[in-house]
């Protein structure tokens, strides 16, 4: 449990430390786009930083799922299989072990991982 909590607190610093990043490079864009004075430039800067930051936010929540249900079914011994957020997450068992596939629908891209062995919770 106490494993759980500290991987919980460091992925919210990690997420806050984005936020941080993600508002230094807008103030930053600002100042380098009202001393050019060219403001279609700012917004069209700032929109990209924002899409970048909401999809890199939505794939680490995503992520974040996806060993929650490689978690849930190595103990309950239950493969799932659901969409969330424009990914397909499913949980199998092979040869008593058992892995995560999660699969970017959009860009068809696969990330695979074992979590633990049936029978050791």
């Amino acid at each position: 449990m106490r494993g759980c909590f500290k991987k919980r607190f460091s992925s919210l610093f990690l997420r806050k430390g984005n936020a941080t990043l993600f508002v230094i490079i807008t103030l930053f864009t600002l100042m380098v786009a009202s001393a050019s004075g060219r403001l279609t430039v700012l917004s069209v800067a700032l929109v990209r930083n924002a899409n970048s930051f909401l999809h890199a936010t939505i794939k680490d929540f995503t992520r974040q799922s996806a060993f929650s249900v490689l978690e849930f079914s190595c103990i309950h011994d239950i493969p799932l299989q659901i969409e969330l957020n424009g990914f397909e997450i499913e949980s199998f068992k092979k040869s008593g072990v058992w892995y995560v596939r999660l699969e970017d629908k959009n860009s068809s891209e696969v990330h695979a991982c074992a979590l633990c062995i049936s029978g050791a919770h």
